[in-house]
């Protein structure tokens, strides 16, 4: 509660809105968001205070709706907000520091490092090469394959 009873104020603010958008933009490039999930991500958006016409019209979409028809109103909604979509390789190292981040606050366990190909991320700073020489290379082994009668 705030001052005399009053309800607080909303958390939301204009500033808000663009942060998520492209908070969601670099988690997307870097695969921990799928197509299916930007619908409601858009909606938070909105509530937070962020109103385009394509963040609209995404917002609208149904979770099934056809994966382009998702992809182009995201796009587009990125575009209207003035946010670019990140190349891969950045938002691939900005998910290294959030990984990082988790690990630091006991969000994840250790042995959670082992899930994914971390080691072959291009890190460019010093402390992010030195996380990724801490992570296990995990390689998924070849399977030979046996010819009849061989």
């Amino acid at each position: 509660m705030g001052a005399a009873g009053t309800a607080p104020e909303p958390e939301s603010s204009p500033q808000r809105g663009p942060a998520l958008l492209g908070e969601v933009a670099c988690r997307y490039q870097a695969g921990e968001i799928y197509s299916e999930d930007l619908p409601m991500l858009a909606a938070e958006a909105l509530a937070a205070g962020l109103d385009t016409p394509a963040l609209c019209e995404l917002a609208g979409l149904p979770r099934n709706a056809d994966t382009r028809d998702i992809r182009d109103a995201f796009e587009q909604a990125l575009s209207e907000a003035g946010i670019e979509l990140p190349d891969p390789g950045l938002a691939r190292r900005h998910a290294l520091r959030r990984l990082a981040a988790r690990l630091l606050h006991g969000e994840i366990a250790p042995a959670d490092l082992a899930s994914d190909d971390w080691w072959e991320t291009e890190a460019e700073t010093a402390e992010e090469r030195s996380f990724v020489s801490l992570l296990p290379a995990v390689r998924v082994p070849r399977v030979h394959q046996v010819r009849a009668g061989a």
